[in-house]
Order: structure tokens, then C-alpha cells, then sequence
């Protein structure tokens, strides 16, 4: 694997693959992020090529955690690299559709990727999540003039709770994809293939399966086999408590960091709670194919924020009224 830089799809396949000649390039959609990504055909393949912004906060870390998840079959091939870009192989079929989702083959597939990803800690270079310092800097970063801001106040009080039964809990810190969900990963042949590997970092045991649980729309009855597969055997009352609490959290940091990015791009506009939950408009979303965000990043963060203070409250965290 060649390590050179290079600035343009054109220049990476010329400097890569001097003999193949490109064809095409096409932008393909990535995210919330300023990286760009393309597919390049050629005369005898096709790529997809990842390539990072100057001043791109992840470059430095996804770079070496994909091609490390590569050799271990865990993302895709990669034909080269640099400190800029990531040229890899294209998987050709959808990403993982949630109709899927409750399919105990796929439950304990992905308990075993994210076993095998946890030990990597060499990856992380000194780089740790820190979900709940970054939940608090976004709910810092946002005017009290944001709709429903009494709202965030409360599930902040209900966070304040959860990080202290997370520090009383002494599970240990693991490696981390980061952001397990549907437009992350393909299910082929009983096997999950990861992509974006750009929030790659150490946190708590079992923050890669409560994202990929509320992501994907789990049932409780999948969370619990889950977390069966994960462990090979059935989950404590403690294992699942714990569980419950950690999903919970991340609720209120995808949330509210949705919210602080959306603020970052233009002003949140006064709006009513929703009446669809998560869930639905997940899965929604999940039935056009080819799209990449939902229209309304608002109306997904406040349900999500909706579903965030139900479950604290179940759990007992804070008197809550919505």
C-alpha cells in the first residue's frame, strides 16, 4: 500500500493505479461532515474514494483504524492511502436495511464484530469519546432561546445521574467504532462490513451496541439477545440495567449534538414537539433509498429527545414532564 499524497480523484488513480485508466467520477453523499467521497470507475474496477478536507479532525485517526479493520475483514479492502484520502473497494449492495433489523443472524453477527473490534486499543492513539464532556459542551453551545430548551435542562439533570452510575459502574473502557448505524455498514452473508470509521475512540464497554440498538430501532427483546450473543450467555439484571442507561445517554448526546450541529448551520426555528417518535421516523427514513438525511434534522432530534426523557424517566432518573 502506497502512502503518498495526492489532492484529486484524477491524481490518486494516476499516482495508485497507473494501469488502469478512470472512466468516470461521481460525488456520492457523505454525511454531516465536509469530507468528500466518490466513485471512480475504471477500465478494470471500481473504487469508492474517501477524501479529507485540509483541515479534517478525523483524518488522523479513521485513516489507520479503517486499514487496520481491513486486515481483519471488518471494512473494506483498501488499495492505498495517504494522510489525505483512503481509496477503497466498493461493496456492491445496500447498505443494511432496517427491515432486518430484529433478524437474530444479524444480532449475533453484529455481537461479534463489535467483540472483535473492542480489543484494538492500539487504534485509539490516546483518543477517547468523551460522549458525556461533549454532551455538555453542546448543551453549553446552545441559547436558551432554543425551542424546548427547558426540555434540554431537564434530560441534562437526567445525564448528570447517568454519569454517575456509569463511573460507580467500573466497566472498562474498549475501543469503539463509534457510529454503528444503517448508513455504516452492509450485512452480507451473515457478515457486517463497517465504513466511516471517523469516530473511532475509547469509551464505555458497550457504546458501539446501545448506538447500533437505537439506530437500527431495536426491540427490547433484541437488545437483550444482543447483549446475549455478546456475552454467550444471558444477561444479568445488572448487565441490562446498565444497558438501559448507557442507551439512554446516548439518546440525549445524539440528540443534542444534532441539534448544536443544526444550530451551527442555521437558526433553529420555533417548532411543536413531534408526534411521530424515533422509531417511525427512522424507519421512515430507512425506505428511501439513496436518500441521506431526513428533510427535517429538527423534527428527528426532538423526537429522539422525546424518546430520550420517556426512558429516563422509566429508569427512575429525574421527575420529568414533557
Amino acid at each position: 500500500m502506497t502512502m503518498l499524497a495526492a489532492t484529486t480523484p484524477e491524481s490518486i488513480i494516476k499516482t495508485h493505479l497507473p494501469n488502469e485508466e478512470l472512466c468516470s467520477v461521481t460525488p456520492l453523499a457523505g454525511g454531516l461532515s465536509n469530507d468528500q467521497l466518490f466513485l471512480c470507475r475504471t477500465t478494470a474496477n471500481t473504487y469508492v474514494l474517501k477524501l479529507f478536507q485540509p483541515d479534517s479532525p478525523y483524518a488522523a485517526h479513521e485513516i489507520p483504524a479503517h486499514v487496520a479493520a481491513a486486515q481483519k475483514n471488518l471494512a473494506p479492502a483498501i488499495y492505498a492511502s495517504s494522510d489525505n484520502f483512503l481509496l477503497m473497494a466498493l461493496i456492491d449492495a445496500p447498505t443494511f436495511r432496517l427491515k432486518e433489523r430484529n433478524n437474530r443472524s444479524f444480532l449475533k453477527s453484529l455481537a461479534k464484530t463489535v467483540k472483535t473490534i473492542e480489543p484494538m486499543h492500539d487504534l485509539a492513539q490516546g483518543r477517547n469519546l468523551n460522549v458525556l464532556q461533549e454532551t455538555y459542551d453542546c448543551f453549553h453551545s446552545l441559547e436558551k432561546t432554543t425551542p424546548h430548551y427547558h426540555l434540554l435542562q431537564k434530560g441534562k439533570m437526567a445525564v448528570e445521574q447517568i454519569e454517575h452510575f456509569l463511573q460507580a459502574s467500573n466497566r472498562p473502557f474498549v475501543f469503539c467504532h463509534g457510529d454503528i448505524q444503517p448508513r455504516n455498514f452492509f450485512f452480507i452473508n451473515n457478515k457486517v462490513i463497517l465504513i466511516d470509521w471517523s469516530d473511532g475512540g475509547m469509551y464505555y464497554q458497550w457504546y458501539d451496541l446501545t448506538r447500533a440498538s437505537i439506530m437500527c430501532c431495536l426491540s427490547p427483546e433484541s437488545d437483550e439477545y444482543l447483549l446475549a450473543c455478546y456475552l454467550g450467555l444471558s444477561p444479568t439484571t445488572a448487565d441490562l440495567q446498565y444497558f438501559k442507561y448507557l442507551k439512554c445517554l446516548h439518546r440525549y448526546f445524539d440528540a443534542i449534538r444534532l441539534l448544536q450541529y443544526i444550530a451551527t448551520q442555521k437558526p433553529l426555528h420555533p417548532c411543536s414537539l413531534p408526534s411521530r417518535t424515533f422509531d417511525e421516523l427512522q424507519i421512515e427514513w430507512a425506505k428511501h433509498n439513496g436518500a441521506d438525511y431526513p428533510s427535517d434534522l429538527q423534527e428527528l432530534a426532538y423526537a429522539q429527545l422525546q424518546t430520550f426523557l420517556q426512558e429516563a424517566e422509566a429508569l427512575g432518573l429525574t421527575a420529568i414532564s414533557i
